[in-house]
């Protein structure tokens, strides 16, 4: 299918007419959705991913909800936040969708259980988990003010009516950085020197379990809301 949509879309330098632009999109989120079913679907060992970075390498990320509804034409960035191939001298590029950023997320996503299945212990890097919680707080950190992570934002999006996209997004992050922390978490307690005591009050020690506390607790509260329908007076039980 990436194939396909190179093959047709190829001499569409200009999104054009609204039809052409929506005909466009609506094959680029096609494409998106194959995507991140590709990486949820491989997220445990025997599976093997059917899409590779090469394939989505030059395919835009979804533009933004209220563009696409309007059929308003424009560019986006791809996955590697770069401008979109055959873009126009002075085009102006918009900002990634509500549905670009949870790829985005997805791809994180797909860094993490690749890191998971590839290390053992004696090959495990927290440079790269270190790495890896970097580019989750790029996105966080890029994502616009309305989908920022903060406490009962998520009721917000409820009313409005996008309560599911902000929550998956946003698990998809908590549970990249549950993995990730929980993986070094083991890294430090199956090392041959380990001492519970000594390690409690070491920097480290705190980061882990902080992260680990908020990444866990906020997805609980975040599934809760999506549960109960937005219930102002619902008391959470936090059960870690």
């Amino acid at each position: 299918m990436v194939q396909m949509y190179r093959v047709i879309h190829s001499h569409h330098a200009d999104p054009g007419t609204t039809e052409r632009f929506l005909e466009d999109e609506s094959f680029r989120r096609v494409i998106w959705l194959l995507y991140i079913l590709d990486c949820l679907l491989t997220s445990h060992p025997g599976r093997q991913p059917a899409l590779s970075g090469a394939d989505t390498i030059d395919v835009s990320l979804p533009c933004t909800d209220m563009n696409f509804a309007f059929g308003n034409a424009v560019f986006v960035q791809t996955l590697s936040l770069t401008d979109p191939p055959r873009l126009p001298p002075g085009a102006h590029v918009d900002n990634i969708g509500e549905f670009g950023h949870i790829v985005m997320a997805t791809r994180i996503w797909r860094d993490v259980i690749q890191m998971l299945m590839s290390t053992s212990t004696e090959t495990f890097s927290d440079a790269t988990c270190s790495q890896i919680m970097g580019a989750i707080d790029d996105l966080r950190r890029s994502l616009p003010m309305q989908y920022a992570d903060k406490p009962g934002q998520v009721n917000l999006h409820i009313t409005m009516g996008s309560g599911f996209t902000y929550a998956m997004l946003h698990c998809m992050l908590h549970c990249s950085s549950i993995f990730i922390n929980r993986r070094r978490l083991l890294q430090y307690v199956t090392a041959h020197d380990f001492n519970i005591e000594t390690w409690r009050v070491t920097p480290q020690c705190h980061e882990l379990i902080d992260r680990l506390f908020t990444s866990c607790h906020s997805t609980i509260a975040m599934l809760t809301a999506l549960e109960t329908g937005f219930e102002k007076e619902a008391n959470l039980c936090f059960p870690i």
